[in-house]
């Protein structure tokens, strides 16, 4: 009798156990996207050719603003849609607070969208594909339960995709400089070899129209642009150049004459060891300059940035020349006996001085900007600002040293204008002027 009554207890904790009820828990949730990048790489050498953010992969960065939504399994209506918190929130990459009402030991599943609202900007990721329709991408965690009231709960990372690596470079860009961007929508298109505009030329990656285009194709050459983090980051510096600037940069201006070694003209498109009218250099280098700005650490140890392509900087075509990772604050490549300053002029030159009127090179336009935020304290936005008005009165496609509108005198009296200490004007014009943007 004893042991039936022992049997008889046990069997009913045991039904109790198994139907207990659930009960209502407030929860948080958290997001990270896994990314890697061809250029960022911890074997880099010397340690001083890597950039000091996204300088290893797989790179784990918090989702910053995105759209996330809840849903009971299996279900199609969100019970809980929000934008995730941008750097400024309390817990970056997770909801505002552990609000979100869920039933414990439920599964439910979880939805993150390609769009995320940083400082007040907007970015939208699509999918554009030939034949198909544009897609917001997606990415879904199912059957999540959760069993703890009033906690945060991180979810597994965001696979190593496209629209983890873009939207890893671009909230990490916009959280860091935004340049003065605010209120503005921008538009970002993952494309296929045949939806790439036309303005983009043989670009993989560009901007045209107003959008960014990011080219992934195995047809394409590198078939995917995602894969860069420098390619994306100068992409988006021109956006961000594009959508701050008050008055309207001249449209850049490739088709310049070689001259000595130097390569430029259509044939080559825009090159970091070519030269190009001042209207296409100076846009082309900030929005190097912007990449550099986004991983490097102004005032740190020195700057680097990445090409996909290898570039013969000492123009010989020589075994120890073509590397794709380069000094921006510096001689671009240690060893070659390059100057620290005016590429342009060592490597271009051929007499008399003005066969260089009005040319410029992309290289010392990067250099010319990090300095100024490096040495002389400009920030991105002040840097905008500045090239706004610089070129306000007209392109720079003409000018040198020694006329009363030169590029030396724009940059100088625009940056008076904005405000920023110009005075003593001999800090500018050595910057101006060792960097070889002058002429």
């Amino acid at each position: 009798m004893a042991a039936n009554r022992w049997w008889a207890l046990f069997a009913a904790l045991f039904f109790l156990t198994l139907s207990r009820p659930a009960w209502a828990i407030n929860i948080g949730l958290c997001a990270n996207l896994a990314a890697s990048y061809t250029d960022a790489d911890s074997t880099i050498t010397p340690a001083d050719a890597n950039t000091d953010y996204f300088n290893s992969s797989p790179v784990n960065q918090p989702a910053y603003g995105m759209w996330i939504e809840v849903y009971n399994s299996g279900g199609s209506t969100p019970i809980y849609d929000n934008w995730l918190q941008d750097d400024n929130g309390t817990f970056p990459g997770c909801t505002v607070a552990a609000n979100i009402t869920v039933t414990s030991g439920t599964p439910y599943d979880v939805k993150v969208f390609s769009k995320m609202k940083i400082h007040n900007d907007t970015v939208i990721l699509k999918k554009r594909r030939s034949g198909q329709s544009d897609a917001i991408i997606t990415y879904k965690w199912t059957g999540v339960s959760f069993t703890t009231n009033n906690a945060y709960s991180v979810l597994n990372d965001v696979p190593d995709t496209e629209m983890s690596r873009i939207l890893a470079v671009l909230g990490f860009a916009l959280s860091r400089k935004d340049g003065g961007m605010s209120g503005q929508t921008i538009n970002i298109w993952d494309v296929d070899a045949a939806s790439i505009p036309s303005g983009c030329g043989t670009s993989i990656a560009c901007n045209s129209g107003g959008d960014i285009y990011y080219g992934v194709d195995a047809t394409l050459t590198p078939p995917d642009a995602t894969v860069y983090k420098s390619v994306m980051a100068h992409e988006f510096g021109h956006q961000v150049m594009n959508d701050v600037t008050v008055y309207t940069i001249p449209g850049p201006n490739y088709n310049a004459p070689t001259t000595n070694l130097c390569q430029s003209g259509p044939t080559n498109g825009h090159l970091r060891n070519g030269i190009e009218w001042h209207s296409a250099a100076v846009v082309e280098g900030f929005a190097h300059f912007y990449a550099d700005a986004v991983f490097n650490v102004v005032g740190g140890t020195g700057c680097a940035d990445f090409a996909k392509n290898a570039i013969d900087w000492d123009l010989t075509d020589s075994t120890n020349s073509p590397v794709n990772p380069y000094r921006c604050d510096d001689s671009p490549v240690a060893g070659l006996g390059l100057s620290t300053g005016d590429w342009e002029y060592d490597n271009c030159y051929t007499s008399p001085f003005n066969s260089l009127q009005g040319l410029a090179n992309e290289y010392d336009y990067e250099r010319f900007f990090w300095d100024m935020a490096d040495k002389e304290g400009a920030s991105v936005a002040q840097l905008i600002d500045i090239l706004s008005d610089a070129n306000a009165s007209g392109p720079w496609n003409g000018n040198y040293l020694g006329n009363s509108d030169d590029v030396a005198a724009r940059l100088v009296s625009s940056a008076t204008l904005n405000g920023f200490d110009a005075s003593p004007t001999y800090v500018w014009n050595t910057e101006i002027v060792g960097n070889g943007v002058f002429r």
